[in-house]
């Protein structure tokens, strides 16, 4: 990575930083009114007032002009689940800006008519084909990918893929049509299955699929973690804290850091499948600089509509907020990877 990249994105820590934002609370109607904090009564704003720094090196600024420019008469994807939503609305927020985007009508798909650009949100929250029953146990077949996103994949020039928090839900496990086991907590007289077994076999479809199958440019990104303290997500568990971890602070949390760890591996694998090392498939690990965030959550400030009894949101991301970093890095990378004529812009 690092020869490609020039240094080592994913290590760094969280800076002050005064500059001015991408976008406000107030400057973009494509915010998720769940993720707009200010809007529904954060009273503190320091959370807004940081960069990501890596060790290495320096993060250039995101350019939306730039951005729009170097994309023009191309189709961008953001595919997985609510936080992969977050990635992309965040994107769309800053775009915005500088250009006027026609939304679909009820498809999460902008198209930026002076760029003949597209953006598109897919919802795949495992990335791999599922059902849910009625008592909100998923049936997951860890070798198909998800055909949500299967069938239209080719009509995108680039793809960004996540998943992550969607695989502690309560699930039985099948591949070739044979069942394997269950989550712990599912609640189904099955074998018990290793989750991050599960998590594994899952990630490894995926990416073999993208590697051999997918035409355009791919990232992973990887897992981001929650950051509930006093509790459980549904035991009183909050996020109220108002500025970022140092980086020598705290440690990852045991389970992400496995997940992180096998989305690594699960990579480097399937970059050996890509034409023997041709680079169509490059990696974002957000995990750590996520990590590093625990005052970037919605916690109780998601809106009027959310009852004071529901738990609180210390895992999706406040707008503006730490996400719109995830942005600095796929500008950075499909710079890198256009200036280097890996990709084709």
């Amino acid at each position: 990575m690092p020869a490609v990249f020039q240094c080592n994105l994913w290590e760094g820590e969280w800076i002050p930083d005064s500059a001015s934002l991408l976008y406000t609370h107030e400057s973009c109607k494509y915010i998720n009114p769940l993720r707009n904090c200010l809007l529904n009564g954060r009273p503190d704003r320091d959370y807004l007032y940081w960069r990501w720094k890596p060790f290495d090196c320096e993060l250039p600024r995101f350019n939306a002009s730039f951005f729009l420019e170097m994309l023009q008469g191309k189709r961008l994807a953001f595919v997985g689940d609510s936080l992969a939503r977050d990635h992309g609305e965040s994107l769309v927020c800053a775009l915005t800006q500088v250009a006027e985007a026609d939304k679909h009508e009820w498809q999460l798909k902008w198209f930026f008519p002076s760029y003949n650009f597209t953006l598109a949100i897919l919802w795949a929250p495992y990335l791999i084909q599922y059902s849910v029953d009625q008592n909100d146990i998923a049936a997951l077949h860890l070798d198909i990918p998800d055909r949500e996103w299967t069938y239209q994949l080719q009509e995108f020039d680039i793809s960004v893929f996540s998943t992550g928090y969607w695989h502690f839900r309560k699930g039985i496990f099948y591949a070739n049509n044979t069942l394997l086991g269950g989550s712990d907590h599912a609640e189904v007289n099955v074998t018990k299955f290793d989750f991050l077994t599960e998590f594994r076999m899952a990630m490894e479809t995926v990416l073999r699929y993208i590697a051999t199958e997918y035409r355009g440019v791919a990232f992973l990104r990887t897992v981001t973690t929650d950051h509930f303290e006093h509790g459980l997500w549904d035991a009183g568990g909050k996020c109220n804290r108002t500025h970022p971890y140092a980086s020598h602070d705290a440690n990852m949390p045991w389970i992400q850091g496995q997940m992180n760890r096998v989305q690594i591996e699960e990579f480097e694998k399937a970059m050996a499948l890509v034409n023997q090392g041709s680079p169509n498939l490059f990696l974002l690990n957000t995990t750590q600089s996520s990590f590093l965030r625990p005052d970037g959550h919605p916690d109780i400030y998601r809106g009027e509509e959310v009852p004071d009894s529901a738990p609180h949101d210390c895992l999706h991301w406040c707008m503006p907020g730490p996400v719109d970093m995830w942005n600095q890095l796929l500008l950075y990378a499909l710079q890198r990877l256009n200036t280097l004529r890996l990709i084709p812009l």
